[in-house]
């Protein structure tokens, strides 16, 4: 059984991503998906989370748990009741967070953004992250890894698009990533 203390922090921290959601109307997701996001799925929802994250962040690490079983008890059993839009925001801080960003932006151009974010995001938010985790994350999201060396060596995926991303974000006038101050 868990301890009373746990189960109140863990619906703390669940009331805190609800809280922190952006949900907008359709018309405002057509304009949203001309500025470059990811999303699941191209159909209208009911509910939209908008998350600006760093694959370093150890917050965002746990941020990616509780979406995830968001988007697993909402989206099942071919009923989409959320759409999940996600915006890198690697932060300067995190040396590792802008060749993430830029691995996942490869991943994009073979169709397997999804997969290398779920790589990226599925560990402790203790563990190592570095540039080999980095690459044995585009291995496990089953990318191929010529045309994936190819796209970082010819620099498809270049700063600009990751600072439009950035630039959103304060349009948005969206919160920096959670502390834990």
């Amino acid at each position: 059984m868990e301890s009373r203390s746990r189960k109140t922090s863990s619906r703390f921290y669940g009331m805190a991503l609800l809280f922190m959601l952006n949900l907008f109307s359709a018309k405002e997701s057509s304009a949203a998906e001309a500025s470059g996001y990811k999303r699941l799925e191209n159909s209208v929802y009911p509910v939209t989370i908008v998350e600006f994250a760093d694959y370093e962040c150890p917050f965002c690490v746990n941020a990616y748990k509780y979406i995830k079983k968001i988007d697993q008890k909402y989206n099942k059993n071919g009923l989409k009741r959320v759409q999940i839009i996600y915006f890198d925001y690697p932060l300067s801080f995190h040396k590792n967070a802008m060749p993430a960003a830029i691995a996942a932006f490869c991943a994009s151009e073979q169709n397997k953004f999804w997969n290398m974010h779920d790589a990226l995001f599925d560990r402790n938010p203790s563990d190592e992250f570095d540039t080999k985790f980095i690459k044995n994350a585009a291995k496990n999201a089953g990318l191929n890894q010529n045309k994936y060396q190819n796209c970082l060596s010819e620099e498809k995926a270049d700063a600009e698009e990751l600072a439009a991303e950035k630039a959103a974000d304060t349009a948005a006038d969206a919160a920096d990533t959670a502390t834990d101050d």
